[in-house]
């Protein structure tokens, strides 16, 4: 598996090259509801895989002793919320017009302020305890939490979008 450090290096890469074609009007960003909609459904079906991935892990392996490979688990979603926030901050910014027309303005506002949330999360150690410990978190359990009320947050802009660009 490629390190965590050379994803981010890549991804901030081909980020700042798309930026670059965007600045220079080699590449065109169409700003209507449709597109908006699309990106949306886009990175909640990327969300519900990464959710549903966390929980397999979080059942298979939260009654072992040590859980060697919670923290990578950990750190791919909390990075997945991290990038997301980036991404819809920016998006914010290019779909202004959209979001006050289509009122959803406070469920995006709702919506960054639980991404940066898992974003920002920092436990000194990740744990992957049985669910039901009273002694021992579940640091995955945490942060897939925040990423379903974000994608609580992602389906209720969907539908909003979905129900007002269909009577267009």
């Amino acid at each position: 598996v490629t390190s965590s450090n050379t994803q981010y290096k890549k991804a901030r890469k081909n980020y700042n090259i798309f930026n670059q074609e965007i600045a220079s009007g080699n590449a065109v960003l169409d700003r209507t509801p449709q597109n908006l909609l699309l990106m949306m459904l886009i990175i909640k079906k990327d969300l519900e895989n990464t959710i549903g991935k966390t929980e397999n892990h979080i059942r298979e392996e939260s009654l072992s002793f040590i859980d060697f490979s919670a923290d990578t688990v950990f750190y791919f979603e909390k990075g997945k919320l991290y990038a997301y926030s980036q991404i819809f901050r920016d998006l914010s910014l290019d779909f202004k017009d959209t979001m006050i027309r289509y009122d959803i303005y406070q469920q995006w506002t709702s919506m960054l302020s639980v991404l940066n949330e898992g974003g920002i999360y920092e436990p000194m150690i990740i744990r992957n305890a049985s669910p039901d410990s009273s002694f021992a978190p579940n640091h995955l359990i945490t942060l897939n939490s925040l990423a379903s009320r974000s994608l609580d947050h992602i389906n209720n802009i969907i539908i909003k979008l979905t129900n007002l660009t269909d009577t267009k």
